[in-house]
C-alpha cells in the first residue's frame, strides 16, 4: 500500500460536492480540485452552491471508497487524494490516524505518543490530540472513530456516539459505553 501523502489544500481550487447515500444517512463530500478535502455526516453539511457535482473523479473515488468501506471490504485511505484543511499540527495528527489499520484501534494517549515521536517531542497532551480528531474534515476515511478513551470507553466523536459505535461494530471492535 503506498504512503499516504496529503495534496496541499488550495483554496483558489473550483470547488465541488455530492452526496452520497450510505448506511449512516446521506453524507455530504466536497472536493478541491482533484482532492478530496471534506466528508460531512446528514445534517452537519454547510450550506453549499447548487447543483452538486456528480463528475469530479475525486467526488468518484471517495464514493467507491466508502461503498467498499461500508461492505467491510478495509480499504485504505491512501487510495484517495485527499487534502484537508488544518494545521501542521493538525496534518500530524490525521496523517498518523490514517496508518491506523481497519478494526485496530488506538487510545488517546497512544496516539499523543506517536504524535510526540513524530514531532521530536518528549511528550504530547492526549487533549491536543483530542481537539486535532475532532477538527478532523475526513471522518470515516481518516478514521478517528478508531480512537478511544483508556479502558476502552468510546470518548468523544464529532458525528455523534451512535454513529461511532456503529462504526467500531462494523468494524469488529470492542468497547466500554462508560
Amino acid at each position: 500500500m503506498k504512503a499516504l501523502n496529503f495534496k496541499s489544500y488550495d483554496p483558489l481550487a473550483p470547488s465541488s460536492w455530492r452526496q452520497w447515500e450510505s448506511p449512516l444517512g446521506t453524507l455530504t463530500l466536497v472536493a478541491r480540485g482533484a482532492a478530496l478535502s471534506a466528508l460531512y455526516f446528514p445534517n452537519q453539511a454547510p450550506n453549499l452552491p447548487t447543483p452538486a457535482e456528480r463528475q469530479n473523479p475525486a467526488l468518484q473515488a471517495a464514493c467507491r471508497w466508502l461503498e467498499s468501506y461500508f461492505q467491510g471490504l478495509r480499504p485504505h485511505p491512501a487510495q484517495l487524494d485527499l487534502a484537508p484543511l488544518g494545521t501542521p499540527f493538525q496534518l500530524t495528527v490525521w496523517q498518523l490516524l490514517s496508518q491506523l489499520p481497519y478494526g485496530e484501534t488506538l487510545t488517546y494517549a497512544q496516539l499523543a505518543q506517536r504524535v510526540a515521536l513524530q514531532l521530536q517531542r518528549s511528550s504530547m497532551a492526549p487533549r491536543a490530540v483530542g481537539g486535532a480528531l475532532g477538527r478532523n474534515p475526513l471522518p470515516i476515511i481518516l478514521p478517528c472513530h478508531r480512537i478511544l478513551a483508556a479502558q476502552r470507553r468510546l470518548g468523544g466523536f464529532s458525528g455523534g456516539l451512535e454513529v461511532k459505535e456503529w462504526l467500531l461494530q462494523l468494524e469488529g471492535i470492542s468497547y466500554r459505553r462508560s
